[in-house]
């Protein structure tokens, strides 16, 4: 009897270095939801552009990468029409420039009338930015970059992804992202192995 995704995901984290995990399932791979690499070059292309970074810094986390939630929340359900798409931008600069707008206005966190945005602002002061990664999709709007990053974010939402939410995440180099993500592989097996709540 064949596997599933899910058990072959769930097989391939207990079974994997962190490291192996998440360049076979995550990064060096074509993202589950695109079927070719011309696809997934000509949706970067809708948008890269106007972002400000080049294609090549631009790739897929989460279950439109792996074909399944890496949430253990949602009990690691495959992919489906409610899933959303997470796209990690690699950039330094943009990284920088929403890190430096979050330290220098963290006065401004208390006066958001938006629980999870002021969440999203509290979380990454306390852990993501030290891992150098900026979840952008809660803080989007209040970023320096928000305005141009928010119309592209629609304009990924279409076409070939299916109109589905687009979810920016910064990482302020490849190392981080990497690092990010192996963190949350090592999590995911202590939660699999019952050693976390």
């Amino acid at each position: 009897m064949r596997l599933t995704l899910r058990d072959e995901v769930l097989t391939d984290l207990r079974s994997l270095s962190a490291e192996e995990f998440v360049s076979r399932r995550v990064l060096d791979r074509l993202p589950f939801v695109f079927s070719t690499t011309e696809l997934f070059a000509d949706w970067v292309a809708t948008f890269n552009q106007t972002i400000g970074v080049p294609a090549d810094r631009v790739m897929l986390v989460g279950s439109g990468a792996v074909g399944v939630s890496l949430n253990p929340d949602k009990n690691y359900k495959e992919f489906n029409g409610e899933s959303d798409i997470d796209v990690a931008v690699v950039s330094k600069d943009h990284f920088d420039e929403g890190w430096v707008y979050l330290r220098n206005n963290h006065h401004r966190r208390y006066r958001l009338t938006d629980g999870r945005q002021r969440a999203a602002w509290e979380a990454h002061e306390n852990n993501k930015i030290y891992w150098g990664a900026l979840e952008a999709d809660r803080l989007l709007p209040l970023l320096p970059f928000g305005n141009v990053w928010l119309p592209a974010s629609t304009a990924a939402s279409t076409g070939v992804v299916g109109n589905r939410d687009v979810k920016f995440r910064v990482y302020r180099d490849a190392d981080a992202l990497r690092m990010y993500q192996e963190k949350g592989a090592r999590f995911l097996l202590k939660k699999l192995e019952g050693k976390v709540q």
